[in-house]
């Protein structure tokens, strides 16, 4: 059963840091793992669970990227059911995207 699904675009151009299109792929990952559990950056309390830094995203070569949670970020999406997570990362010239889906089996 999907319990959610997020998906977030960066533009290369916009970041204060720099970075290139995996670094960018990466962190939409992790914005859209945020909107997948239902959070925003402006008021859900559940925010206050999760931190960015315990979201790893990894795409070992030649296999599907993957998306490993770590702490308080892991505990808090284990509370809302989460069994599995799928990542789908891409990139085209300034900008990099990331689709997330929650899944309960």
């Amino acid at each position: 059963m999907i319990l959610g699904h997020g998906h977030h675009i960066v533009d290369l151009r916009k970041l204060e840091e720099e970075a290139d299109e995996h670094q960018a792929a990466r962190q939409a990952a992790r914005e859209a793992f945020l909107k997948a559990l239902g959070m925003t950056r402006t008021g859900d309390l559940l925010l206050k669970e999760v931190n960015q830094d315990e979201i790893e995203v990894s795409r070992p070569a030649g296999e599907r990227p993957t998306m490993t949670l770590h702490g308080r970020t892991k505990e808090t999406a284990e509370q809302q059911g989460v069994d599995q997570i799928h990542v789908s990362l891409t990139h085209d010239g300034p900008y990099a995207a990331a689709v997330v889906i929650l899944e309960k089996k």
